[in-house]
């Protein structure tokens, strides 16, 4: 389990730090993904409604290089998981002691949040 948890989180940001955008939502849980849908029909003008368009809206364009080191430097420490919901305990080169969380859909585990928190 560990090893496809962090598989999910690493494909995630991996993604993401590229502009992968529609690549970065297929690690998503559905539950981000219907609501980056619900903040398309909500929005007023929305360039691309799609959860890639609206992830890359999402997004602040500066933060570019933070997303690469991030990616380049996330270390998955630990899972703690309870069923079908994890959450995924890591480091990166900004900081350490992040935690995300994660749930299992349909035998694969998804990412279910796009910031982690830090808990340590």
């Amino acid at each position: 389990m560990f090893d496809e948890v962090a598989a999910a989180l690493h494909g995630f940001l991996d993604a993401r730090a590229l502009g992968r955008w529609d690549k970065a939502c297929s690690y998503l849980s559905k539950r981000m993904v219907d609501s980056f849908r619900k903040i398309a029909k909500e929005a007023q003008k929305v360039r691309d409604p799609s959860c890639g368009g609206i992830l890359e809206a999402l997004t602040n364009p500066a933060a570019k290089r933070e997303l690469i080191a991030e990616a380049a430097s996330a270390d998955v420490g630990s899972v703690r998981a309870e069923g079908e919901r994890a959450f995924v305990i890591y480091d990166s080169s900004a900081a350490s002691g992040l935690a995300i969380p994660a749930i299992q859909e349909g035998g694969a585990w998804k990412v279910d949040g796009v910031a982690p928190v830090q808990i340590g």
